[in-house]
């Protein structure tokens, strides 16, 4: 109740615009935004993580104070029994089945537009924001189908926004010229002129500005309504490239990537345009939807500056109030281990140098934990199977036929559905250091094999450590600070869970140097001696 007070003051009686929640697990954030949402009467929440968009569907207490629209993949043809993206009867234009009232999506869209709060996926939000609201309207402007939200509601709330940036920047913000994303006749008059090499819009910028003609005459004369799936991609690549030219113009830069994709059995080269600024994007699609907006997340980045990341996001920080709350978990139940735990540094070919005394402390650490849960960050799926494969039986006893590994093939929900199925002890995996939730015996202690730097070989990153090393070396460490922080959240889930965590990196110490962890990290670190077996009398 004191962090839905402090958030609707600072909106209702302080003026502020936006309010950041940066609250760790456990302060009840989900409830807190569907509080502030029915206080404000309507809004949108929404959240770029899959996991948690389906916990909000699914929460029974929740659920019952907004209408959830998922995407159209996500709805089953009453009639055609296929999924209501691919649906048959659906003619490609967005309101063809408005009026089919065994069309499951649109039952759900008409509920979710009706309602004072919808549940949508952020990728949706932004989508919706380019619809007009109404087709088919009189020359008096009555009548008509609506399809799409109105433009604005009082409040947009976006949860576990740590990642927005980055997440918008890479999926939405820029878009890609390749077999899948246009027609192929339409692809085909650009593609000899997409060569590896290019690294900025600007090299290709008149090449792009050619096709957007082409894609304008390939729809001119067709209403929107009856475009076909084609020309509904010719018509949102225009859209686009407006918008990309336009930022352009207004000196965003828009670095470019080339990556071969496979179509009708040969390889062709698919172009990605990605902008180094998101914050006129998140502005133009998501902020001018609410009045106020709430951003919550359990890790905020910057948290020696924050103003920086507000800025990165597009948000005025004058206007910004930033609500912080502690960790409500006892910090013995959830320790973090370096000392007596770091193996070597592991960046610059450490890991290699250093291999088998690696093997070594995962032995032992999974020996002090023998019979519990635990879980191995690898950060890549190469070092995954490395240590599958350096295991052996006479030097590593206790991970001996005791290992999961999680490939790069195997979808989340089931290889962890096999690992706690198992007898194996521990699952190694890259992928599990956010959008998973493993409560109690589920996880007991999880040990961080390397610090995991994000890859330079990424375009913007690349621009951005080149061009504005001062600006780009930050968010490079503050990426990775951020992604640590959310692994350690794995495996503490309530307040009465426990789970230990080992760093065995010492490049770790140098990333405390360089981008501030959340005080509730921090006062966990070395809270305990590694040497002693958590013993924990409930």
């Amino acid at each position: 109740m004191q962090i839905i007070d402090a958030v609707i003051s600072s909106f209702y009686d302080k003026g502020y615009k936006n309010v950041v929640l940066d609250s760790p697990t456990g302060t009840g954030k989900s409830a807190i935004n569907t509080t502030v949402l029915r206080y404000a009467d309507d809004g949108f929440y929404t959240t770029p993580q899959r996991k948690l968009r389906k916990q909000l569907e699914s929460d029974e207490i929740l659920s019952e104070h907004y209408s959830t629209l998922k995407a159209r993949r996500d709805y089953t043809c009453g009639v055609t029994g296929s999924n209501c993206d691919e649906c048959s009867i659906n003619n490609d234009s967005e309101q063809s089945c408005s009026n089919f009232s065994q069309c499951t999506y649109w039952r759900a869209k008409l509920g979710a537009m009706g309602d004072d709060i919808a549940s949508i996926t952020f990728a949706y939000l932004i989508i919706d924001s380019m619809l007009p609201t109404y087709v088919g309207m009189d020359d008096d402007g009555e009548g008509g189908t609506q399809i799409s939200f109105e433009d604005q509601r009082e409040v947009v709330v976006v949860d576990e926004a740590h990642g927005i940036e980055q997440h918008t920047a890479e999926l939405h913000a820029g878009t890609s010229i390749g077999p899948y994303s246009l027609p192929f006749d339409l692809y085909k008059r650009i593609k000899d002129d997409i060569t590896h090499g290019i690294d900025r819009y600007k090299d290709v910028r008149s090449d792009v500005l050619d096709l957007r003609r082409d894609c304008v005459n390939f729809v001119s004369g067709v209403p929107p309504q009856q475009q076909s799936q084609e020309q509904k991609q010719a018509s949102k690549f225009v859209d686009k490239v407006d918008w990309i030219d336009n930022q352009y113009q207004n000196d965003n830069v828009f670095v470019a990537d080339v990556e071969g994709t496979l179509y009708g059995g040969s390889y062709h080269n698919t172009l990605h345009l990605t902008p180094v600024d998101v914050g006129g994007f998140l502005n133009s699609f998501v902020w001018s939807r609410g009045n106020k907006r709430l951003i919550s997340t359990a890790t905020m980045p910057y948290q020696d500056n924050p103003d920086s990341w507000l800025m990165s996001i597009g948000l005025d920080p004058e206007k910004t109030k930033i609500v912080s709350v502690g960790m409500p978990f006892d910090v013995d139940n959830r320790p973090v281990h370096t000392r007596d735990c770091m193996v070597a540094s592991m960046s610059g070919g450490g890991d290699d140098d250093n291999w088998d005394d690696i093997m070594e402390k995962i032995n032992e650490l999974v020996k002090n934990h023998s019979g519990d849960k635990g879980l191995i960050h690898s950060v890549s799926y190469g070092r995954a199977e490395r240590v599958k494969e350096s295991i052996d039986e006479d030097k590593h006893p206790y991970l001996h036929n005791n290992v999961v590994v999680h490939g790069q093939d195997d979808e989340m929900d089931p290889v962890v559905e096999r690992w706690q199925n198992s007898e194996h002890d521990v699952i190694v995996s890259p992928s599990m250091m956010e959008g998973v939730d493993l409560p109690d015996d589920m996880c007991r202690f999880q040990i961080l094999l390397k610090v995991p730097y994000p890859p330079r070989g990424n375009e913007r990153f690349s621009y951005l450590l080149n061009e504005k090393p001062e600006i780009g070396w930050k968010k490079y460490y503050e990426t990775t600070m951020n992604r640590l922080v959310q692994s350690y959240g794995r495996g503490i889930r309530s307040k009465d869970d426990y789970a230990e965590y080992y760093i065995l990196d010492e490049d770790f110490d140098k990333l405390k140097r360089k981008a501030k962890p959340p005080s509730w990290f921090a006062e966990a670190l070395d809270v305990r001696d590694p040497s002693t077996r958590s013993v924990f009398d409930y």
